[in-house]
């Protein structure tokens, strides 16, 4: 693999929980993707902000993804920006473009989801003539919403 030369110096993560409560301006995105200030790009070498730049069969060039995203499953992740578009009907934004789960810590959001599970799996346990499946499939969704949310806080926060 060939190595790329100079880009931007990675400064981190602060300030990202901020931007990503915020409603998306493409202009500002690509304001801010244009370096004008030449003092802020070092050579990395063969690392990105993102980390290391991998080239393709065809001499592509790009940084290199910590997953695969085909295998993140589509019919899941629509179902649970289902349950989270129900969300923000019930839990608006607020007026600075916060999204209200993003105030919900770990703990609570775990909680939540722990919550859905066993609901899930004593919906389960029921005999097969009084099974609500609508209900199991409401249940799951909102355990895999509210893990994902879990998940997100702890990334962002830690905790």
């Amino acid at each position: 693999m060939k190595k790329q030369g100079k880009v931007r110096e990675w400064k981190g993560s602060e300030g990202m929980a901020e931007t990503l409560n915020k409603p998306f301006d493409p202009e500002a995105a690509h304001a801010a993707s244009v370096m004008k200030d030449e003092a802020n790009i070092i050579d990395l070498g063969s690392k990105t902000a993102i980390g290391d730049i991998e080239e393709n069969e065809r001499g592509g060039k790009q940084s290199k993804i910590k997953g695969r995203m085909t295998e993140v499953p589509p019919l899941a992740l629509i179902e649970v920006s289902a349950v989270m578009a129900e969300g923000a009907k019930n839990y608006p934004r607020e007026a600075d473009g916060t999204c209200n789960w993003h105030k919900i810590g770990c703990a609570e959001n775990l909680d939540h989801a722990l919550e859905h599970a066993f609901n899930y799996l004593s919906l389960r346990n029921e005999p097969d003539e009084s099974k609500d499946i609508e209900a199991m499939g409401e249940e799951i969704s909102h355990f895999a919403a509210r893990a994902l949310m879990t998940l997100e806080q702890y990334i962002r926060e830690g905790y």
